[in-house]
């Protein structure tokens, strides 16, 4: 065998033998299994007779795919300096990372949540935050976060937070968190109540064809781009109330089977309420239309039924 040539054979041999010793009842025991998984990780990417995908495969396999994946973890308070890589991982038991700063790319897309996840109070300062397709079988806590530099873009970069085609079985609060670019949320299935109440948008939001199975609340927020909620479906209340819509806003062919309420909002854009169903009461009390005084806004709720009690 070349002398230079790295031992491929002893790493493999190396990571189970690691993973086991995961399970010693024995701390210093624990503490060098994880050592050596590390120190395998990282001779994984510097080796340069491997390709750099196959390298970062490897590496991944010994992240997520090890025993430890049913263990709590907690990143309270962590400082990320670099790409967050943890796509298709397996979180058997808690995750908690609240006030964590996230200083580049995040990719957590289609990983599965077995216990809560809290993510609460996190700053985002990468310009792309993929947690796409995940299934969360405990409660989510993404409320007071704020993805993007305060004030504008980080590194001349912008930012988008993408977390469609997600499920979400217990409750999911997004409460009161800025996102600096724009948002894509849309194809998403919430059974437990979803708060998104209090949010700043300073781009385009996509939270169109939700599912909402319980009460969902995005009272007080703002929308500095266009907002599209089209062809969601609301099965308890929907609290859109007191917003301030600067553009465009469609809730196009939208069912609300619970009471809904726009109350007291600002469109001063164009607004579409056509083709939707609102089973229980509508209300619209106290809301302003820009239509009145800007002849270039319009307001719709064409082909709309109103089947409960209306009011404003």
């Amino acid at each position: 065998m070349n002398p230079n040539q790295p031992n491929h054979t002893q790493r493999h041999a190396q990571e189970p033998a690691a993973a086991e010793q995961l399970y010693s009842p024995a701390a210093p025991v624990r503490a060098a299994a994880v050592k050596t998984l590390v120190t395998l990780a990282d001779e994984w990417l510097a080796d340069e007779h491997v390709p750099a995908e196959q390298a970062g495969t490897r590496v991944q396999g010994i992240i997520i795919g090890g025993p430890w994946s049913g263990f709590d973890y907690d990143f309270s308070g962590a400082d990320f300096f670099y790409p967050v890589h943890r796509a298709g991982a397996f979180w058997g038991g808690r995750v908690t990372a609240r006030n964590a700063t996230w200083r580049d790319d995040v990719f957590m897309e289609t990983s599965v949540f077995n216990g809560d996840a809290s993510f609460s109070g996190g700053t985002y300062l990468g310009k792309t935050i993929y947690v796409f397709g995940c299934i969360y079988r405990g409660n989510l806590d993404r409320s007071h976060c704020t993805y993007g530099a305060v004030g504008g873009n980080y590194h001349g970069y912008t930012h988008d937070f993408t977390a469609a085609g997600s499920v979400y079985r217990g409750a999911a609060d997004f409460s009161n968190s800025t996102y600096d670019r724009g948002v894509c949320s849309h194809g998403n299935t919430y059974y437990g109540p979803a708060d998104l109440s209090g949010c700043t948008y300073r781009g385009k939001v996509n939270y169109s064809k939700n599912r909402y199975g319980a009460n969902l609340t995005m009272r007080g927020c703002t929308y500095g781009a266009s907002a599209e909620f089209s062809e969601s479906a609301h099965m308890g209340d929907a609290d859109y109330s007191c917003s301030v819509y600067e553009a465009d806003a469609s809730f196009y062919g939208s069912r609300y089977l619970g009471n809904a309420t726009f109350a007291e909002s600002q469109y001063r854009g164009g607004v579409y309420h056509a083709s939707e169903q609102f089973i229980g009461s509508a209300n619209f009390d106290g809301v302003q239309f820009s239509h009145i005084t800007n002849p270039q806004a319009s307001s719709s709720f064409r082909g709309s039924v109103f089947a409960g009690a209306m009011k404003g």
